[in-house]
């Protein structure tokens, strides 16, 4: 059995890895996608393939001082890549500023979730507690 990596031939995003026969590597691919064999150990939610390379995708570097805030507090993120999805609460939205604010009058946990490939994908929980 051989590992193999399919990637997508527009943004180098790692599809799918497997295993299968050596002669089978080949019929992996899809229109618009490349299937090779993997020799160094690809994983699709860490590594992407820049043109030349396997390489690991970088991290958001998203800023925040809490992820603790009572219902009278604003939660800032700030150091949003431009072009990230974050999903909150409620619905979505590309940012294109660096940053997001979010409040609420109801206490929780709610998840926050950040996309923008090759970036790794980021999901932080937020605590809201009544004041």
């Amino acid at each position: 059995m051989k590992r193999f990596v399919v990637r997508e031939d527009s943004s180098g995003e790692i599809l799918r890895t497997g295993s299968c026969l050596p002669e089978d590597v080949i019929k992996q691919a899809a229109t618009g996608t490349t299937a090779e064999e993997d020799t160094v150990g690809v994983q699709d939610d860490t590594h992407y393939y820049d043109g030349s390379a396997y390489v690991d995708r970088p991290s958001l570097g998203l800023v925040y001082t809490t992820l603790n805030i009572n219902t009278s507090e604003t939660l800032v993120i700030t150091g949003i890549p431009s072009g990230t999805t974050v999903y909150y609460p409620g619905g979505s939205e590309v940012v294109n500023d660096g940053e997001i604010t979010w409040n609420t009058v109801v206490s929780g946990v709610f998840e926050f979730s950040f996309e923008n490939f090759p970036y790794i994908k980021e999901a932080l929980n937020v605590t809201v507690a009544d004041i």
